[in-house]
């Protein structure tokens, strides 16, 4: 056109500028300028593909200048790269300077000291130089690192090959049409280096990323017949290395390179987002080396946030296996080298944390070589045969139980209508996976990349507007209270109103005034006294029925101490009316709510608490105070973000408030210590930044036991530790009506000691003992039965003994004497 080519931004904002386009040109192509570049605030996890820095503690390294010196570095606390350049030039004292590079991707060493060489050599096992690209020697005065921040839209070549690199020459190739070409790749830094170079070779041959994703393939573009034939040159094994050495013919739409294995997973891995980005549970696991010597690896000890932690934890615990990352570059290795011969076990003690690590069960067996070894890759192999299906393909995948799952659908073609469709159980970037083919000859397509949901929150034309990711198409904790659903992509701003709906909390307490009225009708049922038939109800006169009516009454008549304008519920419409009935003023309701919602939401709802800057610390804990060393020793130290730490006294103070300014005051303002919302805990505030999964902890000096008795002693890596719950008398503690509800019937109907509860454990006793009474009274009732019956059997058997006489006696006759002559 006979126009320029011109992009600008609008208004205030920055988005062009910041993306390297704002220009004006007489051409098709505008090219952006260099955006990805290192500065002084560069976080460290960053570098190296998100591999990371690797430092050892302790000295990470050393410098040698021209004048010999020796300059011994550690960059453990180091979060940035600007952290960096201050350690070593610290550590220098002005004898060697470090800067950005000119390239703005890597670092430079300038030794002050004269223009020799200057060496940087690692320190025992540490990667840290080799990690910051400054590993090796440079002349005249200068070393100038490699880069360490790879170009936009590709991989640095020593991300690959397990993270081990690869090291490229040259490959020959002739195209289908016979053209042949040798390419040097020896100059390539990154997989895109290498694209490029092959497909400057001009000879009709593409080189591209694999559908994959995992390596590179060529498509032979010229229209010949014959085979695409991809050799080494010079003697190297580059096309090797690639997957792509042999000799292809028409029945090859493309060649596939091998899976170049980028590492993924380091030593700086974070736990928080291993494991497909569920994590890993915090827990215990037992391992057992070849001979049979077994440790316990502990977890739970909430200062093992990176893959490095668990390294250190295992290979501390004094068994024959060692841990490390596994040549892939994909998961954790576990290699025995203790020679015995059984098979290497990991089991879970507590929790699932061995599981999550990808190292649960037992190795395979004892190799030949000696090998003994449990692999966590995240990677898994199928093996498929000529008498697989796609019904048998998906099978194997889902019995995988692998972060994906797969589905046979029909797409409605005719020919070959279907597909399998593999979805990760994940959402957002935490469901990123590769599938490869291998040498199946299976294609893939990717439908839906994984990325997160985003969102910006305020105007988007203004260069303030916050954008807000979710791996979900929810997002919580943007607007208090509310959780937005995100239901698709707008040109146009969004606007969301926030209304209350008193609606629904009229219902409910409607709800509530006919339970409470259900309640006392049932109450005066039970306690009734009818004078014209002179009947009593059940508990008339009971004194658990009378506590629990005078209970709930006084609920409703007591004033709550809240800090809004609504003290007793008959505030807002809730008074005991006539014949002790509670009635329900639902204008009134509405007319408070209206006019202060807070205040009447404060009146049912302030969580129970109580504790302010002016708390006493001896009222803490139930009057047992709170436990500090003596002396003006320190009590805790506070480690931020940042990698700073700082000593709190807390002996001296005598308040809530005193503690918090104490803490404050101590930190120089890198925390901000405050009592939270409800008054029933302290929070503690990192305002430091430092790299993705720096922590905050709290924790104890001396055995002090304040950090304990003040509820702070943790370990956060979001920058906020919310403390526990600091119990206070009864006497001290304030809370709204549903929570003072809450409390009343708890001691009405708590379990142990409850009012209802020992009322009828009295009545279960007074039972039993009637129950007792019944039992004794049948015993000694069957006792005088038992004796009864024996008396009777005795006069019976006498009786019968009188009849037996009684006929006896009957057969006497009368004996005639004779008569004299």
């Amino acid at each position: 056109t006979a126009s320029n080519l011109i992009v600008q931004d609008i208004g205030d904002g920055t988005t062009a500028a910041d993306l390297g386009i704002v220009a004006s040109v007489a051409a098709n192509t505008l090219t952006g300028s260099d955006i990805n570049y290192l500065g002084t605030l560069s976080n460290l996890d960053l570098l190296n593909d998100g591999r990371g820095v690797r430092s050892a503690g302790g000295t990470d390294f050393t410098i040698t200048t021209t004048d010999a010196s020796v300059i011994n570095v550690d960059t453990s606390t180091a979060r940035t790269v600007g952290d960096v350049i201050n350690l070593i030039n610290t550590a220098g004292a002005g004898k060697v300077t470090a800067t950005v590079s000119d390239s703005g991707n890597g670092l430079k060493l300038q030794d002050n000291t004269g223009s020799g060489a200057i060496t940087v050599a690692a320190a025992g096992s540490s990667n840290a130089a080799a990690d910051l690209g400054i590993l090796g020697a440079g002349t005249g005065g200068a070393l100038n690192g490699t880069d360490v921040l790879t170009k936009l839209g590709t991989v640095s070549l020593r991300s690959l090959n397990g993270g081990a690199g690869l090291s490229l020459g040259s490959i020959q190739i002739v195209n289908r049409g016979g053209a042949l070409a040798n390419i040097d790749l020896s100059a390539a830094s990154t997989v895109r280096d290498v694209v490029d170079l092959i497909n400057a070779a001009g000879i009709a041959v593409t080189a591209s990323i694999s559908k994959s994703g995992a390596g590179i393939q060529l498509t032979d573009n010229s229209g010949g017949t014959g085979n695409l034939i991809i050799n080494e040159s010079g003697g190297g094994s580059t096309a090797a290395t690639l997957g792509l050495l042999g000799s292809f013919d028409l029945s090859y739409s493309s060649v596939q390179g091998k899976n170049l294995q980028r590492q993924y997973v380091s030593e700086n891995s974070l736990l928080s987002s291993y494991n497909g980005g569920r994590g890993v549970a915090r827990g215990k696991f037992r391992i057992t080396d070849s001979t049979g010597t077994t440790a316990v690896v502990d977890l739970t000890q909430g200062n093992e946030l990176r893959l490095s932690d668990v390294i250190a934890e295992i290979n501390s615990r004094g068994t024959g296996i060692t841990a490390r990352i596994n040549p892939t570059g994909d998961g954790l290795l576990l290699v025995d080298t203790s020679g015995g011969s059984q098979k290497i076990k990991v089991e879970n003690l507590e929790g699932s944390t061995a599981r999550d690590l990808g190292i649960e069960g037992e190795s395979a067996s004892v190799l030949a070589d000696g090998s003994n070894k449990i692999d966590g890759s995240q990677e898994r192999t199928l093996v498929l045969d000529g008498t697989d299906t796609l019904t048998t393909l998906q099978k194997k995948i889902n019995d995988l139980g692998f972060g994906v799952s797969a589905q046979i659908i029909n797409d409605g073609t005719t020919a070959t209508p279907y597909r399998l469709s593999i979805t990760a159980r994940n959402s957002g970037r935490a469901g990123r996976f590769v599938f490869d083919g291998g040498t199946t000859g299976l294609d893939v397509d990717t439908l839906v990349e994984a990325k997160d949901a985003a969102v910006f929150i305020g105007d988007p034309t203004s260069s303030q507007s916050l954008m807000v990711t979710s791996s979900k198409n929810q997002i919580a904790g943007v607007v208090k209270g509310v959780n937005l659903e995100l239901n698709g992509v707008s040109d146009k701003p969004v606007t969301i109103s926030v209304t209350n709906n008193i609606d629904n909390v009229v219902a409910e307490v409607q709800k509530f005034t006919a339970s409470f009225n259900e309640l006392s009708s049932r109450i005066k049922e039970l306690t009734k006294f009818d004078t014209q038939t002179n009947s009593r109800g059940l508990l008339l006169g009971d004194g658990a029925i009378t506590s629990v009516q005078n209970e709930i009454f006084s609920m409703l008549s007591r004033s709550l101490p809240t800090n809004g304008k609504y003290r007793i519920l008959a505030d807002v419409g809730l008074r005991v009316a006539s014949g002790g009935e509670l009635a329900f003023d639902e204008d009134k309701f509405r007319t408070a709510f209206a006019d202060d919602a807070d205040a009447v939401t404060q009146l049912f709802t302030l969580p129970a608490g109580g504790l302010t800057e002016g708390t006493p610390l001896a009222v803490l804990n139930r009057g047992r105070g709170v436990r500090t060393l003596t002396g003006g020793e320190p009590d805790i130290r506070i480690k931020v973000r940042d990698g700073t730490s700082f000593d709190v006294a807390l002996g001296a103070e005598f308040t809530v408030g005193g503690i918090i300014r104490a803490i404050n005051s101590a930190s120089a303002g890198k925390v901000t210590a405050s009592v939270n919302e409800a008054g029933s805990s302290l929070i503690i505030t990192d305002n430091t930044t430092g790299a993705a999964g720096a922590t905050t902890i709290v924790s104890p000096l001396a055995g002090s036991l304040a950090a304990d008795d003040l509820g702070i002693k943790g370990t956060s890596t979001s920058g906020v530790i919310n403390g526990t719950e600091i119990p206070l008398p009864q006497s001290r503690t304030v809370a709204g009506a549903g929570y003072q509800f809450e409390a009343a019937i708890t001691r009405l109907i708590d379990p142990v000691d409850g009012l209802i509860t020992r009322q009828n454990k009295t009545l279960e006793a007074r039972n039993q003992q009637f129950q007792d009474r019944i039992s004794s009274l049948d015993r000694i009732l069957e006792k005088k039965r038992e004796r009864l019956e024996r008396q009777f059997a005795q006069l019976e058997s006498a009786l019968s003994g009188l009849q037996g006489q009684q006929q006896a006696i009957g057969q006497i006759q009368n004996i005639r004497l004779p008569s004299s002559s």
